[in-house]
Formats: C-alpha cells, sequence, structure tokens
C-alpha cells in the first residue's frame, strides 16, 4: 500500500517538505526537527543600537512634531550617528519587540 497526501488530508507542500526531508536528512531528522544553531537572517542591530532607538523613542519629539512617526525616528536614529542607515521598518520590529 502506498501513501499519499489524498490518503492522509495533508496538503501537497506540506507532505513535499515532509517527502524531500526524508530523502535529503534521514527518518530521524526530519522527525526531531534539529533547530538553527544560526538564523536565517543575521540582525540588522545591536542590543545597544535596539537600546539608544527605544531610548530616543521614549524622548521628546524634535521641535515641531507632537509625536514620533517612525521615519522621523529612523531619520534622527541616523543624525544621531547610533546606525549608518536604518529602515523605518527596522524601527517598527524593534519598538514592537519592547511592546
Amino acid at each position: 500500500m502506498s501513501v499519499s497526501p489524498r490518503h492522509t488530508r495533508v496538503g501537497r507542500a506540506p507532505w513535499k517538505d515532509c517527502v524531500s526531508g526524508f530523502v535529503e536528512q534521514g527518518f530521524e531528522e526530519t522527525l526531531n526537527r534539529v533547530e538553527r544553531k544560526q538564523p536565517p537572517v543575521e540582525k540588522l542591530l545591536t542590543g545597544d543600537q535596539e537600546a539608544r532607538i527605544i531610548a530616543t523613542r521614549l524622548g521628546k519629539p524634535p521641535k515641531g512634531y507632537n509625536h514620533w512617526t517612525l521615519r522621523l525616528l529612523a531619520r534622527k536614529v541616523v543624525e544621531l550617528e547610533i546606525v549608518e542607515s536604518v529602515s523605518h521598518e527596522t524601527v517598527r520590529r524593534t519598538l514592537k519587540k519592547t511592546a
């Protein structure tokens, strides 16, 4: 008897991932899913840089502004030379981790 995604009610993509895992890594490693030693993408900011961004956000916004926007904060962080360059999306992710 052969087993297929139809018999197990599993979608094609997870089924193909599982089968290719068995073929490439073996039964034991596929079932136990070894944790990565390193994340797939390196961190863009150090812990110190993140802390300084958060501290800047907690301070008063520049004159003429009622509150910090992500883009304003990103520009200010570069201006203060905390980082060489940073996107507003990286700032958002950094602040979201602390919320």
